[in-house]
Formats: structure tokens, sequence, C-alpha cells
């Protein structure tokens, strides 16, 4: 019975400096707490109230959406350090195709976006975390036919995208020399990033010129017939002729 009395006092003991303990935590050891945000196509950016607050964007879709999300982190984006999720009404989406999400269904969408990057202030690692500006984007796609011009607009929330495929019996297709902001490729990536801000797909910003032929590789995925791929523009209206044969 002395043992026994003895073991309970014991764990009262040392119940009671665990809740002392836990009473003493620091307040920032506690997770924020999820901010929700409704957003619609079209709508403006959203931007953290601090570094480490996770925000979930809700927006209603319809099936067959192809939708992205845009993130700006000061001064470039760190997209090692960045976490993002799409859910809808049947649970997680899985992108299937680079920095797109293609919707399964109708309904309300969910992106989940968080991160714990730290940029560097002097010697000081915790000096500076800046709070991330988040935009909804909805892919708009144009198809190039041989000869026409196409004209890529510029509005907020939307991207619009210059679709180039190869079909059988087609010459060489080529893109004449120009800036683009980045290529959607029909492979999704091994690890979903956000939208870059600028140009950060290709290996320099210098115009380029895209030749589509059965053994040519745009951005490491190799053309074929029918496998589509779509150059954007961001910050400005672009016109552009697809022409027949080498330029």
């Amino acid at each position: 019975m002395k043992h026994s009395r003895r073991l309970i006092g014991a764990l009262t003991t040392l119940a009671a400096l665990a809740g002392a303990g836990l009473a003493t935590l620091p307040a920032e050891a506690a997770a924020l707490p999820i901010r929700t945000v409704e957003v619609a196509y079209g709508d403006g950016p959203v931007t953290q109230a601090s570094w480490d607050e996770p925000i979930d964007l809700v927006f209603r879709g319809e099936k067959g959406d192809q939708v992205g999300l845009q993130a700006r982190l000061w001064p470039t984006p760190m997209t090692a350090c960045e976490y993002l999720t799409l859910t809808g009404p049947s649970g997680e989406v899985t992108q299937r195709m680079s920095r797109f999400w293609t919707l399964p269904k109708d309904g309300r969408y969910t992106l989940s976006y968080s991160q714990d990057c730290v940029l560097f202030a002097g010697n000081d690692p915790q000096a500076r975390r800046d709070e991330a500006q988040l935009q909804l984007m909805k892919l708009r796609v144009h198809d190039a036919r041989p000869g026409r011009r196409t004209t890529l607009a510029h509005e907020t929330g939307y991207i619009d995208a210059l679709r180039v495929v190869l079909r059988k019996g087609q010459g060489p297709l080529t893109l004449p020399a120009r800036r683009w902001d980045g290529v959607v490729t029909p492979v999704a990536q091994e690890e979903p990033r956000p939208f870059a801000w600028g140009v950060y797909d290709f290996n320099d910003s210098e115009p380029r010129s895209f030749t589509f032929t059965r053994k040519a590789r745009i951005d490491e995925v190799r053309v074929g017939l029918g496998r589509p791929f779509l150059f954007y523009r961001m910050d400005s209206k672009t016109s552009v002729v697809l022409r027949n044969g080498r330029s």
C-alpha cells in the first residue's frame, strides 16, 4: 500500500510539472490558424499577413478548367520552400500537366499554400522573411495555326497561352525568336511548384525560336505527334505567327 501511495504521489508530481511546463511554452511555438480567402477568376492577388501564415484560396470552378497559383516572394520565387496542394469535391487533385491542374468536376476548390522560406539579410538568417503574394490563375488556350497571327491578351488572373501541336504529315513548325515567360508541357513536374513571376523557365531571357519536329525536345520533353506545348507571356500583350519550316 505504501508503494502504491508513493507511485500515485510521483505521478501527481510529474503531471503538475508537465502542466507547468506546458503553461510556459512560448507563444510562437503554436501553429498559426489557416486563413481562408474566397476568390474568383480575375480577382487580384492575396498577400500573407506574415511569412508563416498558411492561406487557403477557395474558388468555384467548372469541369475542365485549368488552374494554377502564381506566388511572388521578393526578390525571386523560393520554390523549394513553398508548399501547395489543390483539393476539391473528391479530395486532392493530381497535377498531370506542368504548372496547372485540370479540374475533374464542377464545384468548390481550395488551393492551400504555405512557406518556410528564409531570405538572408547580413549575418542573421532570421532577419527578413517576406510575405508571399498569391494569385489564382486560369489558363486560356489559343491554338496556333501556321501562317496565321495569334494575339495573346494580358489580363489579371489569367494566363493566355499559345498552343503548338505537331500533326501527322506536317513538316517543321517554327515559333520565331521571341522572349517567353515560360512553357507549359504535357508532363507534370516531379515536385509541383507555383508559377514563377518572371522569366525562370529557360536558361536566359533572350528571345529564342523553337522548331517542332518529331526529334525535337522542348523544356526537356520530346515533341512527338499530337503533344501540346503552351507558350505564355505574363507581363504584356503578345502577337505571334507560327511558321512552316525553319526560321
